[in-house]
């Protein structure tokens, strides 16, 4: 079995969720530039998710008070801030407030963050690094905030309801990640240089709150079946999607079609005819733009697959029981390349500027196919 060698760092989940957050917006010149959604607002709000989940649940494992205190019968002197108590304090004097993300499912660690937070600290909390500063009318001090809020995080991260949901979600990532991986590493086998074209699907601002997941599920199908039963367009052996959501262009589908480039070459694919497709299977719902594609190798595509299940982690778009957010082709059976190479090769044509079909000799002859 193939895997990539590469681990995916912080930055590397930040940046993943970043590009499935990005739309294009028309400038005062017609063209189009990328911008991000503000469901999210800024890269820093992505970053500041990754930093709190990653502290509830380093701090849900560790034992240690955040501010250690010596209290007399004359005063309460700070004693030491410990580790634990370090890197709460350094993102407690960082903004970390989220934006509103609609149809969005925060992980539970943020989740118990922010709920903890609206309780302790309050809606503005105002932390400048010195532990012994009154917070309050009532004398209470930075450093007794962090105790008290430390305390808390302790006691929603050990319910038996914060742990399933957590597993839960963990077992729903893996199982997504697992039907990507064994589908890419099937077809690498069977097609050694394998790549997948990455492609962005969404809906113009005129439409994009009034697509149903239903009817945006039909229109991914029939784009699908179009491309397979499209002659002229570049022979995929498979694909995989995942889909997101944005307020400003609906539902969201990262698309990537798998080649074998011994088959049909990256230079002969026109991604912007997906685009053309898209546009038919929803009926000019669709958003004609394209957004930078991405050829990626078999590396790259087990990179992107890790970083998809990472991002899950953190955000996600909230779970529907009759809807999955992914979906792969169908698992071929382990044939050999070279019975593959054995089925008969079709000559086609150029497509015509208004779809017509210019044919034309071939040499030598592509094999075009697709796999069911």
């Amino acid at each position: 079995m193939h895997f990539s060698p590469f681990t995916p760092t912080d930055m590397d989940v930040v940046q993943h969720i970043s590009e499935n957050f990005t739309y294009p917006v028309k400038n005062e010149y017609e063209s189009n530039y990328f911008h991000l959604s503000h469901d999210i607002g800024l890269p820093e709000v992505i970053q500041m998710m990754v930093r709190i989940h990653n502290l509830v649940e380093h701090l849900a494992k560790s034992a240690q008070e955040a501010v250690k205190f010596e209290t007399t019968i004359h005063e309460k002197r700070f004693l030491e801030i410990t580790p634990p108590g370090e890197a709460l304090y350094h993102t407690l004097l960082l903004p970390h407030r989220f934006a509103h993300l609609p149809r969005q499912q925060l992980s539970e660690a943020l989740k118990a963050w922010d709920d903890v937070s609206q309780r302790i600290l309050g809606p503005t909390p105002n932390f400048q690094g010195n532990p012994m500063r009154p917070m309050n009318a009532q004398g209470v001090t930075e450093g007794e905030l962090m105790n008290a809020q430390l305390i808390r995080i302790r006691e929603a991260t050990g319910r038996k309801i914060y742990k399933s949901e957590q597993l839960r979600r963990s077992k729903e990532a893996q199982k997504a990640c697992n039907a990507k991986t064994k589908l890419v590493d099937r077809l690498h086998e069977l097609h050694p240089g394998l790549f997948g074209l990455k492609i962005a699907l969404m809906y113009s601002q005129d439409f994009a709150g009034k697509v149903r997941l239903k009817e945006s599920t039909e229109h991914l199908q029939k784009l699908m079946e179009a491309l397979n039963n499209d002659l002229w367009f570049g022979k995929s052996v498979g694909y995989i999607w995942t889909r997101h959501y944005l307020s400003e262009a609906g539902y969201r589908y990262n698309l990537v079609l798998l080649f074998d480039p011994s088959i049909t070459p990256a230079h002969t694919i026109d991604s912007n005819y997906v685009l053309q497709e898209w546009q038919a299977s929803t009926k000019g719902a669709g958003l004609d733009c394209l957004l930078a594609n991405y050829v990626r190798n078999a590396d790259g595509l087990f990179h992107d697959i890790k970083c998809s299940q990472a991002a899950e982690r953190y955000i996600r778009l909230s779970p529907d029981v009759t809807f999955p957010h992914y979906g792969v082709s169908e698992l071929p059976s382990a044939k050999s390349l070279s019975e593959l190479e054995q089925e008969p090769p079709t000559h086609f044509g150029s497509r015509g500027e208004f779809g017509g079909n210019d044919m034309q000799d071939l040499s030598p002859p592509l094999n075009n196919r697709f796999t069911k």
